[in-house]
């Protein structure tokens, strides 16, 4: 029998998604037999075999694993794939292509990036990202989040299964420089719509950008990309919980927040970095960018544990936009908690004085916003009428 050493080494992708790097995280079902049932023992790296009747236990080589498809997982998909050669966009972790189910239905196919000389520890984490990513997405209902459909794991690939949509705001904004502020809010909305129902789990989703708020074929705004999502507990205050609270540093530059920068197992972080982010995600489509791309990545790091950076939304928001800017001076706030002013103002520098706002307090300004805008405009119409009837009255005399 091969020693754990050589069972770690196999670069079989379902092998992988058996290890303990997964298993937390992932829905994993061991199976059984009329003589006994499998485990994976995680301390010497390989499954065993248990026999009922004799009550003894047998070590597997990787060889008898594959081949007796010890596990099932749960979300695989029934229906076979017909891939199209139609590109439609890449990302850290993989790259996604249009395919149609033998039923007819045409979904988006989500490929993990794979190298042969990939570090067994790096092709891990891919997949684990892309495996809590589809174990969410088919988890999840709501109209503002993208559908998963399901995954297939095979030794070489995996590819995940989503329903299809037309095209990201970030290619809205390609197409047009910049979004008008009236637009843009429009799509705020159900974007905040999506994040709340996460929140509400609760979900940090952590990578928060344009690029991943898509439009289906109806006009639907919906959040996608859930490779980094992570679930966390909430204290009975309802903020998120610091034993569960996210440590590691995710998401992409210019749209984190600064806590998630600074994040370690002492500075941790929660729901609130995603309200950040989605600040972040308001500015680019008012201006095209998020915040401070003038800087290279570098710089930008630096200079937010620096704080030198003010995040004023004045500074790169027309002043035409000033419900954005409302807005924006909430979701810049750099406290995340009313009772943490001191230690938010040592450990996080960059951002406006404050405690920043959660997601659903963020949404119920919006709508408010999008619902009296209307109204704003017809009594602003109803003045100038007024004001033109006057000026005709004076001219006449």
């Amino acid at each position: 029998m091969p020693s754990s050493e050589s069972l770690a080494v196999t670069t079989d992708l379902r092998y992988l998604a058996a290890t303990k790097l997964l298993a937390t995280d992932i829905d994993f079902v061991p199976a059984s037999d009329a003589s006994g049932c499998y485990y994976f023992d995680f301390q010497k790296d390989h499954f065993v075999h248990v026999d009922f009747e004799t009550e003894t236990e047998t070590a597997l080589t990787w060889e008898g694993y594959s081949d007796s498809r010890l596990f099932h997982l749960s979300l695989a998909i029934s229906e076979n794939i017909k891939l199209e050669q139609n590109y439609l966009g890449t990302g850290q972790y993989g790259y996604v292509m249009k395919g149609t189910l033998i039923g007819g239905r045409d979904v988006a196919l989500k490929f993990l990036k794979t190298c042969k000389n990939d570090p067994i520890v790096l092709l891990k984490k891919r997949l684990m990202f892309a495996m809590i990513e589809a174990r969410k997405l088919s988890t999840i209902d709501h109209k503002n989040i993208v559908k998963g459909l399901g995954y297939k794991i095979e030794a070489n690939w995996f590819v995940l299964c989503m329903e299809l949509m037309k095209e990201t705001v970030a290619h809205m904004i390609d197409r047009a420089g910049k979004l008008e502020e009236s637009e843009a809010l429009k799509i705020l909305q159900p974007a905040l719509e999506g994040l709340v129902y996460l929140h509400r789990l609760p979900i940090v989703h952590r990578d928060l950008k344009c690029n991943n708020v898509l439009v289906s074929d109806a006009g639907i705004i919906k959040l996608g990309d859930f490779g980094l999502v992570k679930t966390v507990w909430l204290s009975e205050t309802g903020s998120t919980d610091p034993v569960s609270a996210v440590t590691e540093s995710a998401g992409t530059p210019f749209w984190q927040a600064p806590e998630v920068l600074i994040s370690s197992d002492i500075n941790v972080y929660g729901r609130k970095a995603d309200v950040w982010s989605i600040g972040c995600c308001l500015v680019e489509m008012l201006t095209g960018l998020p915040p401070y791309t003038d800087l290279t990545k570098e710089q930008w790091k630096a200079e937010v544990g620096q704080g030198t950076l003010s995040y004023d939304p004045e500074e790169f928001v027309p002043s035409a936009a000033s419900d954005s800017i409302r807005i924006l001076k909430k979701t810049f706030r750099r406290q995340t908690k009313k009772n943490d002013e001191k230690a938010n103002t040592q450990l996080v520098p960059t951002g406006l004085q404050g405690v920043r706002p959660y997601s659903w307090e963020i949404l119920a300004d919006v709508k408010e916003i999008n619902e009296l805008r209307p109204l704003r405009q017809q009594l602003a119409d109803k003045e100038k009428e007024i004001a033109d009837l006057r000026n005709l009255r004076i001219d006449g005399k």
